[in-house]
């Protein structure tokens, strides 16, 4: 009897040994629902088939679209410039053949004149859309600057007072503008042929006749600052006064 007990106890324990051998007894777990870490900073679900499944749904489709999300690429924006003047507006461009074609955009009630400046070796033309009787002559208060550079012209720059009381002036080295807080002196830089800035002064909005600004004598100079009274601002603004209105002629 106890001999077949022992048997009994030994084939039993042989049978639990193979079971676990062959896999038969563990967790009871199934395999796809268990986490497994292949990179230590990454957690990837093994039964996250269902992501895997919208992934090739995602790739199907673009695919079937002839493009892929890594394929998709903005298409570069052309630099276009923009209108410099309502002459550049009408035409649509900002380079032009010739003087005439650009008085040829201008319409009835605007204007152009022609000036020549130190430094220059044609004529630069002004031109406006606002123009209006003073003392005799036809003149405006602002105009569009336009010059020869290379086979075609262009706009130089704008320039315009406040106060129609007193129009743009032209000396044999410089355009100037004026007005009661603001005195402008425009000149041409004889290495670039640019129309640039000799002289800017501006009165004070807490101190009447207090002016502020800058200067130079020549387009190669550095500024020099100004911080003055109405005196000293007159040694400057003077010019203004004798220089010569700019005579627009009118289109009709």
């Amino acid at each position: 009897m106890r001999k077949d007990i022992i048997r009994r106890a030994r084939a039993l324990l042989i049978i639990a040994t193979i079971l676990i051998l062959t896999g038969c007894v563990g967790d009871p777990q199934e395999p796809n629902d268990r986490v497994t870490i292949d990179d230590p900073n990454t957690i990837v679900l093994n039964g996250g088939d269902d992501n895997s499944e919208e992934s090739e749904e995602s790739e199907e489709e673009y695919e079937e679209e002839g493009e892929t999300p890594d394929e998709t690429e903005a298409e570069p924006e052309e630099d276009v410039p923009l209108p410099a003047d309502f002459v550049q507006k009408a035409a649509g461009k900002t380079e032009f053949e010739s003087f005439d074609e650009i008085i040829s955009y201008l319409t009835k009630g605007q204007g152009y004149a022609y000036v020549r400046l130190d430094g220059c070796d044609e004529d630069m033309l002004l031109i406006t859309d606002i123009i209006y009787p003073y003392k005799g002559v036809i003149t405006s208060n602002q105009a569009s600057v336009y010059s020869k550079s290379g086979d075609v012209y262009v706009n130089l720059g704008s320039i315009a007072g406040a106060d129609k009381d007193y129009p743009l002036a032209v000396s044999s080295d410089a355009l100037y503008t004026y007005d009661d807080y603001n005195y402008n002196v425009y000149f041409v830089n004889p290495e670039s042929k640019a129309l640039v800035t000799k002289e800017h002064f501006y009165q004070s909005d807490v101190t009447p006749g207090q002016y502020f600004g800058s200067y130079r004598e020549r387009a190669t100079d550095e500024y020099t600052e100004f911080n003055g009274g109405q005196e000293e601002f007159e040694q400057f603004s003077n010019s203004y006064f004798e220089s010569e209105v700019v005579v627009f002629t009118a289109v009709e």
